[in-house]
């Protein structure tokens, strides 16, 4: 207290301190202290426990209020109730020492009468012995849990513990009040995290969460039932999101689903995304699922087509999982199913690897090799006669009949959902599930930071929080031009450039017109030759599936301009015949 004492404060506190000794027991002092103008009793009382932690009289921290008193019990105060009651063994040694704290206010003064007990029982407060058993301080509890808010793994936050008690002063290492062990530690992050939920019980906080804080980005929810073999089902989607659906959802849409660290009842966790205009990918919904069937997963996509009316994309990129691919199919009849490459060479060389396959084991690398280079070259066959060509030679390319019998049997009768033929639509370069595949690897390590997740209303709380928050902030980063152009742009500047380097050998001399057709021959290879349709600005080469206009179309539609061949005229042209004669259908938002 920083005013000076007058003679009537002086007599104030004398006289609450000789009322307040009728009831007072042995062992037990009494102290009036007059409370500044300032000052409120809370904080009084936090300074008076630190002042008697600080002259060695305790740590009194188990707190409990009485009708008038506060009062404050040393934190050894309870008694033991197993085999250990050693002070190095156990806090709970029945300590009876305490302090109270009784706030009066009289003719215009405020005081506080302090009673306290300060004779511990059961340990000594002045040995160091008993130190590691002490509870974490406050003030470094209230440090662990900024860290916490700050996502640092316990690890981390327990070096930094060590620094922050070390520049404090304290340097005794087996005193856990500033340096506490790992256990102490992961369990301050439990409660951290504990404190957080609407309840303990998973399913009950879930339930409150969706019809909450999440309700306005829930799309639809039915709570589980083992009772009644109810499913869960959770379909997320907030208004951002429906705004970059709609911007980026034309050309494909990416759909997969992870089982693996999201959850601990290995629920299905689905995420639909698209490429933004930078060639990253975004995710616009998300679906978990406790039982992944083709009913609820049909459901999930009924319910996302009729939240977002005006996403008609031209193609979904998918694993080879037959229930998405015929829930998608019954969805969206008019939209293309493409396969994702990767898990199509993944799958055809894990089953090389099984005995069966008859080309498995060391001695045959060869084969497998020779197997997957047929696949590939399958893959690049730009038109339906090429791939038909190839298959009718199976056998002779591929002298394994098992293999042969395999490859038939699954991968050539959807051989349009991964060959280039299939593709011969703008499909932004999309070849693989990669994006999605990258968007799950962020989510376990990026966010969840390689530890599996527990709760599901955890994870509900980290999409809408983190998840979301950075790919909000992505998209004010690529809008404010912070960010590179990406990969599309920089292919379609790429293929003008390689068009004027053949332009500048002269490529112009080597093509060969046949009406609006042209043969323009390959740079790399002199006996391959690719035919051009300069009116509708199309190439048998296999970067024309994948990139747009190749460097083969731009050089033709270069070459007509110098021979004054009008491309605009003869377009409106062959646009007139088409409608005249109807010969094209509509599809979707385009026409075909």
């Amino acid at each position: 207290m920083t005013e000076v004492l007058t003679e009537v404060d002086r007599s104030f506190l004398d006289d609450i301190a000789r009322q307040g000794k009728k009831y007072l027991k042995s062992n037990t002092t009494i102290e009036s202290h007059l409370l500044t103008r300032d000052e409120d009793v809370d904080s009084f009382v936090t300074r008076y426990i630190i002042s008697m932690e600080e002259m060695g009289e305790g740590i009194f921290s188990k707190f409990k209020r009485n009708r008038n008193t506060m009062q404050y019990m040393c934190e050894r105060h309870q008694k033991p109730k197993g085999k250990k009651f050693r002070p190095q063994d156990t806090r709970a040694n029945g300590c009876m020492a305490y302090v109270s704290f009784e706030y009066i206010e009289m003719v215009g003064r405020r005081a506080c009468l302090v009673r306290k007990q300060c004779t511990h029982t059961g340990h000594d407060v002045t040995d160091a012995t008993d130190f590691k058993k002490n509870r974490i301080s406050p003030e470094l509890l209230a440090h662990i849990e900024y860290l916490i808010k700050q996502g640092k793994k316990p690890n981390e936050i327990l070096v930094a513990c060590g620094k922050w008690a070390s520049s404090r002063g304290h340097l005794d290492f087996y005193d856990r009040r500033y340096y506490p062990t790992p256990r102490d530690v992961k369990y301050v992050c439990e409660c951290n995290a504990a404190r957080r939920h609407f309840d303990h019980n998973d399913a009950i906080s879930v339930d409150k969460m969706v019809k909450t804080d999440l309700k306005d980005n829930i799309l639809y929810y039915q709570p589980l039932s083992r009772a009644n073999n109810q499913p869960l089902i959770i379909i997320y989607q907030t208004d951002e999101q429906k705004h970059r659906a709609k911007s980026y959802g034309r050309d494909v849409l990416f759909v997969d689903a992870t089982y693996s660290g999201i959850t601990a009842y290995g629920f299905a966790f689905y995420c639909l995304l698209v490429r933004d205009s930078h060639g990253q990918g975004t995710p616009i919904a998300f679906f978990i699922l406790s039982q992944e069937n083709e009913t609820n997963l049909r459901l999930c996509f009924e319910k996302f087509k009729f939240a977002n009316p005006e996403l008609s994309p031209r193609a979904f990129m998918v694993d080879k999982d037959y229930k998405e691919i015929h829930t998608i199919s019954a969805v969206y009849p008019k939209c293309d199913i493409l396969l994702c490459w990767f898990h199509v060479l993944q799958a055809v060389y894990r089953w090389m690897t099984k005995t069966e396959s008859g080309i498995s084991g060391m001695v045959n690398q060869y084969k497998r090799k020779q197997v997957i280079e047929y696949m590939t070259s399958l893959r690049h066959c730009t038109t339906q006669e090429e791939f038909n060509e190839m298959v009718a030679n199976i056998e002779e390319s591929l002298p394994y009949e098992r293999c042969v019998v395999y490859i038939k049997r699954n991968w050539l009768p959807i051989g349009h959902m991964w060959a280039a033929y299939g593709r011969r639509f703008y499909h932004g370069d999309s070849e693989t599930n990669n994006l999605i595949e990258r968007f799950f690897l962020g989510i376990k390590y990026q966010f969840l930071h390689g530890y599996a997740n527990r709760r599901l209303d955890d994870f509900l709380t980290l999409l809408n929080s983190d998840v979301l928050e950075y790919y909000s902030y992505m998209e004010n980063l690529k809008g404010a031009n912070r960010l590179s152009e990406g990969k599309r742009n920089h292919k379609k500047a790429l293929n003008k450039a390689r068009a004027e380097g053949l332009l500048q050998k002269g490529w112009i001399d080597k093509i060969v017109w046949d009406n609006d057709i042209c043969v323009v021959p390959s740079e790399q290879n002199n006996a391959m030759t690719y035919k051009v349709d300069t009116v509708r600005a199309t190439c048998t080469c296999y970067n024309a599936s994948t990139e747009g206009m190749c460097k083969h179309v731009h050089v033709a539609v270069h070459a007509a301009g110098m021979i004054g061949v009008d491309l605009d005229a003869k377009r409106q042209e062959l646009a007139q015949s088409i409608l005249e004669s109807k010969e094209f259908k509509r599809d979707r938002k385009s026409v075909v």
